[in-house]
């Protein structure tokens, strides 16, 4: 039975949240050298991680000023897509795979939307656009209509990962509402590029599944499924960290990260 790497670790400061990409980068480049799959499970203080797409906003100083009157810490990942929200009921997932030379874009997207059926059963789950939530895709995981996960994509060279935004609990209305508010005053006039956001496309899986209450029961449902099919080592960070070129990769990954939020350095230096 082949192994799969596991690496599970929360970012519960603001100031660790600037490390959450840049790890996700080098596990990336990891799984490919060493040519063995990995799965990463990561959660986060309340923060709002923003999309490359985000930086386009015409009014995007109004709905960060507003977000910063929140007290939401904000910054952009480096990849597409749009914003989201995340805190301590959101799940991340990301599947690491080695090389993807023979896998199309939908069939990875199919590996995990395949395990979380699996192990989300009975909730007939299906996948398609929900247009008026935040971060739409082809791939929201969906259930009667309601959003409660989103897909995204990214690959390197012959590796790739697959990335999961999953609400388990907490009060998905409000982090609906907020990034429905952010997108009002930024995307104005209004763009068709950026989703109009209504909090109720979206739910969490603790109010359609009361089995599943909480994100160490989703991971260890999902890690069950999982086991069906390899053997499973946790690492460490102090692990990762040993790992030849960890230093170098990150320190280059956060140096990028600065420069994709100057936007936000410069509002900071405004206020």
């Amino acid at each position: 039975m082949q192994t799969i790497l596991l690496y599970d670790h929360d970012y519960h400061t603001p100031p660790a949240l600037k490390r959450i990409f840049p790890d996700t980068d080098f596990l990336l480049r990891l799984a490919q050298v060493r040519q063995q799959p990995l799965i990463q499970f990561w959660q986060s203080c309340p923060c709002v991680i923003l999309g490359l797409q985000d930086k386009r906003l015409t009014q995007l100083q109004a709905g960060l000023q507003w977000l910063h009157r929140q007290q939401w810490p904000v910054f952009i990942r480096n990849s597409g897509g749009l914003a989201v929200i995340s805190d301590p009921g959101i799940i991340n997932l990301s599947y690491f795979i080695p090389d993807t030379t023979n896998l199309s874009i939908d069939q990875a997207y199919e590996l995990m939307f395949a395990d979380l059926q699996s192990c989300l059963a009975p909730l007939m789950l299906d996948h398609f656009e929900v247009q008026n939530s935040y971060c739409p895709g082809t791939y929201d995981i969906v259930r009667q209509g309601q959003k409660i996960a989103g897909l995204a994509q990214r690959r390197l060279n012959r590796a790739g990962v697959v990335m999961a935004y999953i609400a388990v609990n907490g009060n998905q209305q409000h982090r609906g509402a907020l990034l429905q508010k952010f997108y009002q005053l930024a995307n104005q006039p209004v763009q068709a590029r950026y989703p109009q956001v209504n909090p109720a496309s979206m739910t969490t899986l603790a109010a359609v599944d009361s089995s599943c209450p909480t994100p160490a029961i989703f991971k260890a449902r999902l890690l069950q499924v999982l086991a069906q099919r390899f053997t499973i080592q946790k690492i460490s960070t102090s692990w990762l960290t040993q790992q030849p070129q960890y230093a170098s990769s990150i320190s280059k990954a956060l140096t990028q990260q600065q420069q994709l939020n100057r936007t936000l350095y410069k509002l900071k230096e405004e206020q």
